[in-house]
């Protein structure tokens, strides 16, 4: 069995990128550094919600897959 957790890292960093690009494109036309607070921020409130339901769903997967591992039951 192949835990469903595996991979998700990936997954977030492609769903981060855009965004961050974009972020990183408007500061730069705005004369940002990459690193300003401006940017990071604003990139942050783009991603915040999607990471957080995310690192939920995943929270969840690993709370049942361990669970069931140890149990050898899926639902307790």
């Amino acid at each position: 069995m192949i835990n469903p957790l595996a991979g998700q890292g990936v997954n977030i960093g492609l769903l981060d990128a855009r965004p961050w690009a974009r972020c990183w494109i408007e500061g730069h036309k705005q004369g940002l550094d990459l690193g300003d607070l401006t940017v990071l921020r604003r990139y942050e409130k783009m991603r915040r919600n999607e990471n957080l339901k995310m690192m939920t769903v995943m929270d969840v997967f690993y709370r049942v897959f361990s669970k069931s591992v140890i149990t050898g039951q899926i639902f307790a």
